[in-house]
């Protein structure tokens, strides 16, 4: 018969790093269903978490680990226990832009991201800002991608598709565009300056 051991963590919100909504309460006011979708919901996170760490040392080698990662496979493979994920320290906070506000470009292109929300997927490393740019007063909804897996947010790529049909009336570099046209199609030859402005304007603020 195999014991398995789960140290019922106590906190009074969720893991802030974790792709699962996780709601700890104390065991011993649950009754007998509670307590088994929280032991599974428990089991869930925290075999996503092992994962992550063992993808982690399979890509970048086990050097790449934190101490508090290192810690939680040592206690788990010495134990069989599944202790409390560690959380990731949050950074300071920078954030300048809030939902609605628009970033500026400050070039001569006319350019500006208004930001909606984001998401974050510490499996992957990836941080995902949704918003609408404005190019030369066009409209493209989507988001910009960036990879935090260093600890620090690097920027991979930016998927925007035009939501309205340019008319002769209201072109870009007198050209016509359809709806779900990518923003890099519709600006060829400006990816870098597009980019530049990501890098350096844009996601500081975010």
């Amino acid at each position: 018969m195999t014991i398995l051991k789960i140290n019922f963590h106590m906190s009074n919100k969720s893991n802030p790093t974790s792709p699962l909504k996780t709601v700890r309460s104390n065991p011993s006011s649950l009754n007998e269903t509670q307590l088994r979708k929280l032991v599974r919901q428990i089991l869930l996170e925290n075999q996503a978490y092992l994962d992550s760490l063992l993808d982690k040392i399979g890509t970048s080698g086990k050097n790449s680990l934190t101490p508090e990662e290192l810690q939680y496979l040592h206690t788990h493979s010495e134990t069989g226990e599944f202790p409390p994920i560690p959380n990731t320290p949050e950074p300071k906070q920078t954030k300048t832009v809030y939902e609605g506000m628009p970033i500026v470009s400050s070039g001569t292109i006319k350019m500006k991201f208004v930001f909606d929300s984001y998401m974050t997927d510490w499996v992957e490393h990836k941080v995902i800002y949704n918003g609408d740019f404005y190019f030369d007063n066009h409209k493209f909804t989507g988001a910009i991608y960036c990879n935090d897996s260093s600890g620090k947010e690097v920027f991979e790529s930016a998927n925007f598709k035009l939501t309205k049909a340019s008319t002769s009336q209201n072109q870009i570099f007198d050209k016509f565009f359809e709806p779900g046209d990518d923003l890099y199609y519709v600006a060829s030859g400006l990816e870098k300056t597009i980019n530049k402005f990501i890098i350096n304007e844009v996601l500081p603020k975010l």
